[in-house]
């Protein structure tokens, strides 16, 4: 998996400015392959990969499951330029979907050469991201390792309220990124919770000013308005 993900990375040349970067994953009984505008992205069966976009734009995507049970999706997504998506495919009331889990600006994209000794290849593409600079409410954002293990755990626990209650002590002992936050709301399913959980978790926020993206993750109004004034 990690393998062909670095592959991916490392052998797309860059031609342009503006292009973007899409992952997608999955639980493991939902290993995937993935074609891009009917092309082919992996000839294997994986649960987690990441790839750029050379042209941003409304791009179709159709991914078949190693599980014959699991119908074939297709989704068309409008991928923007200099961004980051990361969906997440789940089986939803006996329908599997994309759902988007982490939307970033990726500030700038560059291809240099990297030793074959450490990758195998003679190019690569490398993603540099602009440090954050703006306002925060905690210094040290939790890492990808730790939030990875905060993810596992979550996908142990199959009840709403025990979900809840385990997010409630992960946004008071951890600093989180917007998307990270964004991640941890999606595992729940009632809004009212998800208002609690984002105002428990606003001292916790490392990139407080996109802490706003969160709004766009409720659907009721009333709380959107709510998430809005704990957010301000």
């Amino acid at each position: 998996m990690k393998q062909f993900l670095v592959f991916v990375l490392f052998t797309i040349s860059l031609h342009s400015v503006g292009q973007s970067k899409i992952a997608f994953s999955s639980a493991d009984s939902l290993a995937f392959l993935v074609q891009m505008d009917n092309n082919n992205i992996n000839n294997v069966y994986c649960t987690d990969i990441a790839f750029l976009i050379l042209s941003p734009e409304k791009t179709k995507f159709n991914i078949t499951f190693f599980n014959p049970h699991v119908k074939p999706l297709e989704q068309v997504i409008d991928i923007k330029p200099n961004t980051f998506l990361q969906y997440e495919i789940r089986v939803a009331k006996g329908k599997t979907q994309l759902f988007l889990i982490a939307e970033a600006k990726l500030t700038e994209i560059i291809s240099v050469p990297v030793s074959e000794e450490t990758t195998g290849l003679s190019d690569a593409t490398i993603i540099i991201e602009t440090p954050y600079e703006g306002r925060k409410a905690c210094e040290t954002p939790t890492s990808e390792v730790e939030f990875t293990s905060i993810k596992e755990n979550l996908s142990k626990t199959g009840f709403e309220f025990k979900r809840f209650e385990t997010l409630k002590e992960v946004v008071s002992f951890n600093c989180l990124t917007v998307d990270q936050l964004r991640y941890l709301l999606s595992q729940l399913e009632l809004e009212d919770n998800k208002v609690k959980i984002t105002e428990l978790a606003k001292d916790k926020i490392y990139d407080y000013d996109r802490a706003l993206l969160i709004v766009d993750d409720f659907f009721l109004e009333r709380n959107k308005n709510k998430v809005k004034s704990i957010l301000q």
